[in-house]
This record gives C-alpha cells, sequence and structure tokens, in this order.
C-alpha cells in the first residue's frame, strides 16, 4: 500500500482509499490520475532506453564496418595510389628535389633517387622510381632507421612486413622474399637480418621482360 497526500488537507492518505478520512476530499481520481502518470513516466523511461541502446548498436554497427572498410587489404597495389607509367615529370613534381640517374646497361631506363621521409613510423627510406621510354613501371624502397628513432636495427624488417600486410593481406614466402600479389602490382620485400628493400613492379612486368 502506497500512501499519497491529499491535495485539500496535505493528510497521508492511502491509494486504496476512496476519500480523504480527514477533510473528506474524493481522491479516487486523483490517485488514477498519479498511477496513470507514474505509468506514462515508466514507459517514456523505457522507450527512451531501448533508443539509447538501438543507437548504440547502431553506431557499434558502423564503426565496425568502417574499421572493416579501412583494414581491407588494398588488391590495386599501387603505392600511395601512383599509376604505373606515370611520367618522369609527374613523379618529380610530386616528389622534388630528388636525383637524376641512368643505368649504363639499360639505355633507355632512367631511374629517379628521393629519400622518403616517414615511410613508417620512426623510418625513413631512399626511394628509386625507375622509368622505361620515360614511363614508371617499378618503385624500390630501402628502408632505413629515422635519426631520432624509438626503434631498433634489427626491428625494421618486422615492421616494414606487418605495414605491408596492413595494406595486402598475406604474403607467399620463398626463403628471404615475401611476395604480395594484387591487381596491379607484383611486391616484393627481400628480408636478410636488418637489411630490407621492397620492390612493387608493374603487374607482370618480369615476365614481359624475359619474354624479349
Amino acid at each position: 500500500m502506497a500512501l499519497l497526500k491529499c491535495p485539500e488537507c496535505d493528510s497521508q492518505v492511502s491509494d486504496k482509499a476512496q476519500c480523504c478520512p480527514k477533510c473528506g476530499f474524493p481522491v479516487k481520481d486523483m490517485i488514477e490520475i498519479e498511477r496513470k502518470t507514474i505509468q506514462e513516466k515508466k514507459r517514456a523511461k523505457r522507450k527512451k532506453m531501448v533508443e539509447i541502446v538501438l543507437a548504440v548498436v547502431v553506431l557499434c554497427v558502423v564503426v565496425v564496418g568502417v574499421i572493416a572498410v579501412i583494414k581491407r587489404p588494398d588488391t590495386s597495389g599501387l603505392y600511395n595510389k601512383i599509376a604505373w607509367g606515370s611520367s618522369e615529370n609527374q613523379i618529380k613534381k610530386d616528389y622534388p628535389n630528388g636525383t637524376d640517374g641512368t643505368d649504363d646497361d639499360e639505355e633507355k631506363e632512367t631511374y629517379y633517387l628521393y629519400n622518403m621521409k616517414s615511410y613508417i613510423a620512426g623510418i625513413d627510406a631512399l626511394t628509386r622510381f625507375a622509368f622505361k621510354d620515360g614511363k614508371l613501371y617499378q618503385i624500390t624502397f630501402m628502408p632505413s632507421l629515422q635519426d631520432n628513432s624509438d626503434l631498433v636495427a634489427e626491428e625494421v624488417p618486422s615492421k616494414v612486413e606487418e605495414y605491408l600486410c596492413d595494406l595486402y593481406g598475406e604474403y607467399k614466402k620463398d626463403s628471404a622474399i615475401y611476395k604480395w600479389e594484387t591487381k596491379k602490382s607484383d611486391i616484393e620485400m627481400f628480408s636478410y637480418k636488418s637489411l630490407v628493400t621492397v620492390t612493387y613492379s608493374e603487374k607482370g612486368y618480369d615476365q614481359q621482360k624475359k619474354d624479349e
């Protein structure tokens, strides 16, 4: 049994009473209104809780979906979206202040060296863009520790491997060579102790070179 306050004389009245025993005020209707008010408040509270739970569930689903998309391997395999066949001028524009070069044994092959800062957190990379007939067909990275890096040299291979796996998924390993196959690139990482090189080649270029 609950007690309510009589609006007429402020006396305590049972919620089962028909009228106030002190002043005779009819409290039955007031009690019914009070019950309905309490029930409405409870329903509104439950509804709000359900809405909050649903909102949290939807937000979690969206976050998981976004993370899944972000973590999805890059099936194109293009480094930093650089298209194969890009011109030397375009690469030099995007990566200025590098160094030109020409291979003695390949008359039509030239290259452009660029010091890639923060290739990975704590790691820089000397980067070689290789061109044939003026068109990009290969990119090679030679990672090295930054001067102020918290890493040690022996950690470089595992950090580079982790970086490439995050981008391109699982690899195939042949001795000291890790390989990732993508739609547009053949990607290889050579690792020996603290020495690492990573090479992106235009898809099928090595086979084309052999056929020539």
